[in-house]
């Protein structure tokens, strides 16, 4: 699957962003991520695409957060995996 730079730079930024609370790395929050409309708008994309999933991520004291994180698709787009 070919993807741009722009989708490749929002996938890796989900990788690099990750919430690291607790002994190891959790759900990556949206917001930290998706700073404006048109980041959101390319997240949305990189799920209808596959790549990516949102969903509720959990801090260790038990506190719910918007998350996301990339699908083995994903992963394999970027070459983490």
């Amino acid at each position: 699957m070919e993807i741009t730079p722009e989708e490749k730079d929002m996938l890796v930024r989900i990788v690099n962003n990750q919430y690291s609370g607790g002994a190891y790395k959790r759900a990556t929050w949206i917001d930290k991520v998706c700073r404006n409309k048109a980041d959101r708008t390319m997240l949305d994309m990189l799920c209808e695409k596959g790549l990516a999933e949102t969903g509720l991520g959990g801090t260790v004291a038990g506190d719910t957060y918007r998350a996301c994180w990339l699908t083995q698709k994903g992963k394999e787009a970027i070459g983490t995996e």
